[in-house]
């Protein structure tokens, strides 16, 4: 009766979890349910390795040990959502799974069972259906805005005038390290002549890209070794650009590096 109830537990368990990815992988959400969700995953899953070992199933508690370890709330895994959305499918891929395992005949668990699968797959038709046009639309922009940055960089590195000057709107301007405002022409003679050239720029944080319509905003940590306006320039900075979407696709409007003490 004992080693029911707990299997019985175990299964609500799952079912919440699972409840609570699906939620993650359909949709973004705010900083704060992530935070939830690790806990709730990471106590979940820690109850189901404890469960499996005690029912000596040790391939099961490899598994969810290790994602206990994914989604535990202190070290936060540093996965960008691509791949936090696999790993949430994994996840509830595992319950499912472990859920007709670990199964024992039993009316209720096979009740549960049910209950798991059909609350993965309303919900994900739920979510999927839920996904407006616009919703659609500023996920293709996000993807275009990013591209348009990796193609500005690599410009910035081979001192591609000609693509930087389609690239850069007329009223363009750039904040450097220093705090000098520059226009678009300052830019472009500086890059000719030679004062302004750049061997790497690296991330070293995810690129966050916010659209507004037909405005998005991309932050991110760079560390760059080169110079601007003929001052060495290398290190680790804060980047803000702001782009606009015209009639020839999106052009950066402004831009500004705010440079960050060495740790």
């Amino acid at each position: 009766m004992k080693a029911r109830s707990t299997i019985l537990l175990l299964y609500i368990a799952w079912l919440i979890a699972a409840a609570v990815l699906v939620f993650a992988a359909a949709e973004k959400q705010p900083d704060s349910f992530y935070a939830l969700l690790r806990w709730i995953c990471c106590v979940v899953f820690v109850y189901s390795a404890v469960t499996s070992f005690q029912m000596r199933r040790l391939l099961w508690v490899c598994i969810f040990v290790v994602l206990a370890a994914l989604f535990n709330p202190i070290f936060p895994a540093p996965l960008d959502r691509s791949l936090w959305i696999v790993a949430d499918w994994f996840s509830i891929g595992a319950m499912i799974i472990a859920a007709f395992i670990f199964r024992k005949g039993s009316s209720h668990m096979k009740c549960i069972i049910s209950y798991l699968v059909i609350t993965v797959a309303v919900a994900s038709f739920a979510f999927g259906q839920s996904v407006t046009p616009k919703e659609s639309a500023d996920s293709s922009s996000e993807q275009e805005v990013r591209q348009t940055i990796e193609k500005y960089r690599a410009a910035l590195l081979r001192r591609d005038a000609p693509a930087l000057e389609r690239i850069w709107s007329d009223d363009y301007f750039f904040v450097n390290a220093a705090g000098e405002m520059l226009t678009k022409a300052q830019r472009l003679a500086n890059l000719k002549s030679g004062a302004t050239t750049l061997e790497s720029i690296n991330e070293e944080e995810e690129l966050k890209v916010r659209v507004h319509q037909n405005t998005a905003v991309a932050t991110s940590r760079v560390t760059i070794k080169g110079q601007y306006g003929g001052q060495p320039t290398s290190g680790q900075y804060r980047s803000i650009h702001v782009w606009v979407k015209g009639p020839t696709g999106w052009q950066l409007v402004a831009n500004q590096l705010t440079p960050l003490a060495a740790k």
